[in-house]
Formats: structure tokens, C-alpha cells, sequence
């Protein structure tokens, strides 16, 4: 996997900090299989996705086809951000996300509109 997380590590200490949210940085590079592990054994419910260069599109739409396939992760929500998705339009809708912020702050709106809370 490539660098994923930038906006999760943006996002992190503001969503803390904003929302009291338990939230967890995974790092640029993250494999996969150790993402969806984490987002069992956290019980979470939104896994957020930078992308920094439209050539990570690819690994971005792997993972996300990884967590809609896991039977017991389809209730997590994915947020997408990053360079790629300012100028896509609905790209994150057609890599099956559930949502797209541009920032750290858009990002806890619509994070909290994807939860209910």
C-alpha cells in the first residue's frame, strides 16, 4: 500500500481534541491485511483514506474492495481525502467510499454525518 493516512494523521489529535473520538494512526504504507485486523479488533466504525498521488488510486480502491468484501467490516463507513479527489468530482463514489472531505475539519463533519452523530 502506498500513503494512505495523511489526512488521518491530520485528522487524528483534531477529532480527539473536537469530538473526544478514539481514533488510531496507521502510518503511510499500511498493508492492508493489517488494516482490516486493526478495524476488527478496534470494533470501528470509519476508516478514513488519503490518498496523495492519483497512481495510489489503485491500492485506495484495493482496500476499500477489501473491507466491502469482509462480511463482518460492511458497517464501517470510508471516508476518502487527498489531491486526487479535489479534482475527481465523484471519484470517491466510484471507488465505493461513503464520503469525501477536503480538510480536517470537513472531514469530522462528514464523518459525523456517516456515524449518526
Amino acid at each position: 500500500m502506498k500513503s494512505y493516512t495523511s489526512l488521518v494523521r491530520a485528522w487524528s489529535p483534531i477529532s480527539s481534541r473536537w469530538t473526544g473520538w478514539d481514533t488510531t494512526y496507521l502510518g503511510a504504507n499500511a498493508p492492508a491485511e493489517g488494516v482490516l485486523q486493526l478495524l476488527r479488533e478496534r470494533r470501528a466504525s470509519l476508516l478514513a483514506i488519503s490518498v496523495t498521488m492519483s497512481s495510489h488510486l489503485r491500492d485506495a480502491l484495493s482496500l476499500i474492495e477489501r473491507v466491502r468484501d469482509a462480511h463482518d467490516l460492511r458497517h464501517v463507513k470510508i471516508l476518502v481525502g487527498g489531491r486526487p479527489f479535489s479534482v475527481g468530482g465523484s471519484l470517491w463514489q466510484r471507488l465505493g467510499a461513503d464520503g469525501c472531505a477536503t480538510d480536517a475539519q470537513e472531514a469530522v463533519r462528514k464523518a459525523r454525518s456517516l456515524l449518526g452523530s
